[in-house]
């Protein structure tokens, strides 16, 4: 009869071969899920800081003369997924015809911290002012 095999049908030098190439595979399989999940967080939060860049420039543009208007927690309003720290407007005010720019920077917090980001996140919103 030759070698004998288990109840697989495979020989029974080869029982083992499955474990080893499992063990070899699988943390190349983790690295690279873990490297999608952690790059779509962080693009996620780059996308919502440019959310919040265009809704604290929308407010600036319609709300900048009422009293209590503050562009950063328009700003975190307008991004779920980040906490921003600054928001900056180009202009104090909202002359008819000019462009507001609205400049936001916040703290990437990573997901995993396994890879490595960038720090901080910025980004701009901009709203042309009406008369």
């Amino acid at each position: 009869m030759g070698s004998q095999q288990h109840r697989t049908g495979r020989p029974r030098a080869e029982s083992g071969a499955s474990a080893v190439e499992f063990a070899l595979i699988v943390p190349i399989l983790l690295t690279l899920i873990f490297g999608v999940l952690e790059y779509a967080w962080y693009f996620n939060q780059q996308i919502s800081a440019t959310q919040g860049a265009r809704a604290a420039a929308r407010a600036h543009v319609l709300h900048h003369d009422e009293p209590g208007f503050d562009l950063l927690s328009v700003a975190n309003a307008g991004s779920p997924t980040l906490t921003i720290d600054s928001a900056v407007a180009s202009t104090a005010g909202c002359p008819a015809g000019t462009t507001v720019t609205v400049t936001i920077a916040g703290a990437n917090d990573a997901l995993l911290g396994l890879f490595p980001l960038p720090a901080q996140i910025g980004a701009k919103g901009a709203m042309q002012c009406e008369g």
